[in-house]
């Protein structure tokens, strides 16, 4: 920080942004305000320091649960637990819920 640089509080900086001055603090102990220092209990955030918000906005992720996404089945030959490790699969218990093996 130089020393013509306009520092603000953790209040200040979160009005200025629209946020709550929690998020503030928690974003500042992150390291997520970049030049954002410590002084005993308080932060000093410089007046130029970006507010870097990293959550998705555009709304890909809305209805994802419904995308249609099916089950895998196992391959053929995986039917025991001895022969599960060969297919990939640790123990029975990560075969995923209402998993059928191949038949054939």
């Amino acid at each position: 920080m130089t020393d013509n640089q306009t520092i603000l509080t953790v209040a200040q900086f979160a009005a200025l942004h629209n946020v709550h001055p929690r998020t503030v603090r928690q974003k500042a102990q992150a390291d997520g305000i970049p030049g954002a220092k410590k002084f005993g209990r308080d932060w000093a955030i410089p007046s130029d320091a970006p507010y870097i918000d990293q959550r998705i906005k555009t709304g890909e992720y809305v209805g994802w649960r419904q995308t249609g996404r099916k089950v895998p089945e196992l391959q053929k030959g995986c039917d025991t637990p001895e022969l599960q490790k060969g297919c990939g699969l640790q123990n029975p218990s990560e075969l995923p819920k209402g998993a059928k093996t191949t038949e054939g």
